[in-house]
């Protein structure tokens, strides 16, 4: 934004220290209350400068003689001022390392278990989208039969088990069983469940003429695969919705009620969550246009990353007064840790 970088290194200090002030507090900010968290000017020249500052937006004045809150424009300024300023060391990231435990191999229970961590320790919404399913890499393929025509397939990705899949096939034998997955392994270890998908059926994979019984088996295991990444890739997790009824700075029901509704309705959340950003950690500050009725928010999003291939989205949704600081910092340890925990899987 232009204006932010016109605006001096006092003003930027000042702006800075203003709003972490009103974040920490939720107490309008004065000239003397900044003055006390450090500024080196004058009462009189504070009160200046946030007269300007007013003029340019990153303020507004409740009434007359009154201290002043942040924007939308200023949180945006003081969000671009910390960006590269995030802590790597605190109490914060101490208590998530602990909770950050991976107790399932299964991906969907851990897609669960990273939401409720963050929820857990950082006291607002947590929303988890896991769109790059077609690109995990396959390191193993069974397939198990069950009782009577029934069997499950269980993949193992390098980035955790998929759930199981079910097949229902006449004439399924746990040797033919037990072919098939030697066969489906031999011919797709290495590579993405896209390539799968897309090859099953390619002259690239030389099925041997005694073989042709498993392209029942290899069609069914495809076709189950692509309704399994529509459902995980339209679908969100979240954590924690009800931690904002306990936010102070939403005075209406509807409001809480607006942003709920936001978060949980994966069309409106999960096109935000996919906006493509070249940052690690992005934060969108939010108005009334934005979520009809809630008024003003924040949300800070982390991309997760594995081999440096973006495979999804952590996010945290609150209103506007939230300790950006301290959730972006922890939202790129969660992304940091979730890549080494998969990295750690796959060298078992």
């Amino acid at each position: 934004m232009a204006d932010e970088i016109m605006i001096s290194n006092r003003k930027l200090d000042i702006l800075t220290k203003g709003v972490e002030s009103y974040i920490a507090t939720g107490e309008p900010v004065t000239s003397s209350g900044i003055k006390d968290l450090g500024v080196e000017a004058s009462s009189a020249t504070i009160r200046s400068e946030l007269n300007h500052l007013d003029e340019l937006g990153y303020f507004r004045q409740l009434h007359t003689s009154s201290g002043r809150v942040p924007t939308e424009k200023g949180y945006m300024a003081y969000v671009s001022s910390i960006a590269n300023k995030l802590p790597k060391n605190t109490k914060q990231l101490a208590s998530i390392k602990n909770k950050f435990v991976k107790s399932t191999t299964y991906l969907s229970e851990l897609i669960r278990g990273v939401a409720k961590v963050v929820s857990d320790t950082l006291n607002y919404p947590a929303v988890v989208l896991m769109d790059g399913f077609s690109k995990f890499v396959i390191k193993n393929i069974k397939i198990v039969r069950l009782l009577s025509n029934n069997a499950f397939v269980l993949i193992e990705t390098n980035m955790g088990i998929i759930d199981p899949i079910f097949l229902d096939q006449d004439g399924l034998t746990e040797e033919l069983c037990n072919e098939a997955s030697i066969c489906l392994t031999n011919n797709f270890v290495g590579q993405t469940i896209g390539d799968l998908i897309n090859n099953i059926n390619n002259a690239s994979l030389q099925i041997e003429t005694d073989l042709k019984m498993f392209q029942n088996i290899f069609k069914n295991v495809v076709e189950m695969l692509k309704a399994y990444i529509s459902k995980y890739e339209e679908s969100i997790v979240t954590s924690g919705t009800e931690n904002l009824l306990d936010v102070k700075d939403f005075k209406e029901t509807n409001q809480v009620k607006a942003l709920i509704d936001f978060i949980e309705h994966d069309s409106e959340i999960g096109s935000v969550l996919k906006e493509k950003t070249d940052k690690q950690v992005d934060i969108k500050i939010g108005n009334n246009e934005t979520v009809k009725g809630a008024g003003g928010f924040g949300l800070v999003k982390a991309k997760c990353s594995v081999n440096g291939i973006d495979v999804g989205s952590i996010a945290v949704v609150g209103p506007q007064r939230m300790d950006y600081m301290k959730i972006a910092a922890s939202l790129k340890y969660i992304a940091n840790e979730f890549d080494f925990l998969v990295k750690k899987e796959d060298k078992k």
